[in-house]
């Protein structure tokens, strides 16, 4: 794939306004960067790292912390989370419209406030 940097653009527009030459002239006698392709990206790499699904964390969160995360319906519609530690249990004071949005709200209050 080729591309124009956003410095090379600004030249372009800049030289077109100076001397009157039109943009497709511009680009044309531009040379544009060319940008690797996904098989010369991948080239070397022996792994690749992936982000854990929603069940990973919640399971690393009880094995390594003591940490489970709920995640409650209340209707069709609405969800709730809560949390249970060894010491305490907290609840979300807002609803959530999927189970996904609950789950990644509780880890995100998780990872904030209670690690």
């Amino acid at each position: 794939m080729k591309l124009y940097t956003e410095q090379q653009v600004i030249e372009m527009i800049e030289k077109s306004r100076q001397t009157g030459l039109t943009a497709e002239y511009l680009i044309l006698t531009t040379t544009p960067i060319e940008l690797p392709t996904d098989e010369q990206i991948g080239e070397g790499r022996d792994e690749h790292i992936n982000a854990p699904t929603i069940a990973e964390v919640v399971m690393w969160l009880y094995e390594e912390h003591g940490i489970w995360i709920y995640a409650h319906r209340i209707d069709q519609k609405e969800f709730y989370w809560s949390i249970d530690t060894d010491k305490k249990e907290f609840t979300s004071g807002e609803n959530f419209k999927t189970p996904t949005e609950a789950y990644e709200a509780a880890i995100e209050y998780t990872l904030k406030n209670l690690l």
